[in-house]
């Protein structure tokens, strides 16, 4: 069993402090930046707009994760 893929996403899911960034972030939203400046050629308020529209988007994941599993649960 491999668990190196295991260990990297668990060490990608980790924040980390940003210097040129105002707040913290996770390598994973780093590298997508990254990515979207290098390659995608785009400015800094397209790639915030990604970052902010990202977070609304784990927000709603998280929102019904919840809800999902208060429907899970035995009513008392």
């Amino acid at each position: 069993m491999n668990t190196l893929p295991s260990f990297d996403a668990k060490m990608n899911s980790f924040i980390k402090g940003n210097k040129s960034a105002k707040g913290y972030s996770g390598p994973d939203e780093q590298m997508m930046a990254h990515w979207m400046r290098q390659y995608g050629g785009l400015d800094e308020s397209v790639i915030q707009d990604a970052r902010n529209r990202r977070d609304e988007v784990k927000r709603e994941i998280r929102e019904l994760e919840a809800a999902h599993e208060q429907q899970d649960q035995p009513l008392q």
